[in-house]
């Protein structure tokens, strides 16, 4: 007796939801048009709000002791003059061949900016105080339109100045060139051409290389040194109102 075959199993049909073409690329899309969002927001807000909190300089060294000069109008000053204002500082000589004019280009620039602000000063530092006399400096800063109240064109004893620049403001020791490796008769000076901006409580914040050989980078260099200022000017506490009244 044969045994009957089993009857056949009808297919339990598919409810489960199919997914469409149409619907991948519409996912697709909403998370792509969040991430466009997403990234709008994280660069118009949160970004900003990061960097103005970490914006802040770090305090990097400070001018401990104070350092007597000549200005070039042959009046005798103290750095400590500057006390409570925001300055640059950086070495110049009037005959340099090679970075100086560019690191005077530079701070002129902060110079024109900052104009209009007395909490703002610039300082520029001989290297080679034997030729550049009082007498030197003014006819420098004639011949190049630096003529400015708020920027001293610093001349003195060698020694002093020079010590101060290393071991204050913390710059590179000065290096004389080889007479055989100079491109000049003038190119005396192996010197750090960083500008260092010092905020009102005579820290040096930070050091700015505005000879830079890249465009790009010198841009970049100017900008940051701008917003520095800025930013260093901003710490000053606001003077307290008056309290006097009239009679």
């Amino acid at each position: 007796m044969s045994t009957p075959s089993p009857a056949p199993v009808a297919p339990v049909p598919d409810d489960s939801p199919r997914v469409r073409p149409w619907t991948i690329w519409a996912l697709i899309a909403i998370i792509a048009f969040g991430g466009v969002v997403g990234t709008q927001l994280l660069f118009k807000r949160i970004v900003p709000e990061v960097v103005s909190q970490s914006r802040r300089l770090p305090y990097l060294t400070r001018l401990e002791k104070d350092l007597e000069a000549t200005n070039s109008d042959g009046q005798t000053v103290r750095l400590s003059q500057l006390d409570g204002k925001v300055f640059l500082i950086a070495y110049v000589y009037t005959t340099c061949p090679r970075g100086c004019a560019e690191i005077v280009d530079k701070m002129r620039v902060m110079q024109e900016k900052f104009a209009a602000d007395p909490r703002f000063h610039l300082v520029s530092v001989s290297l080679n105080p034997a030729h550049d006399t009082p007498e030197q400096l003014a006819r420098f800063r004639e011949a190049h339109g630096l003529t400015a109240s708020n920027w001293w064109f610093l001349t003195g004893d060698e020694e002093a100045l020079r010590y101060y620049m290393t071991k204050q403001v913390d710059l590179r020791p000065v290096v004389d060139i080889p007479e055989k490796d100079r491109v000049s008769p003038e190119d005396l000076f192996d010197h750090d051409s960083r500008v260092a901006l010092v905020d009102a409580t005579s820290h040096v914040r930070e050091y700015y290389d505005v000879t830079a050989p890249d465009p790009g980078i010198n841009r970049l260099v100017m900008q940051k040194l701008e917003a520095d200022i800025a930013s260093v000017l901003a710490e000053i506490a606001a003077p307290a109102p008056s309290t006097t009244t009239a009679n």
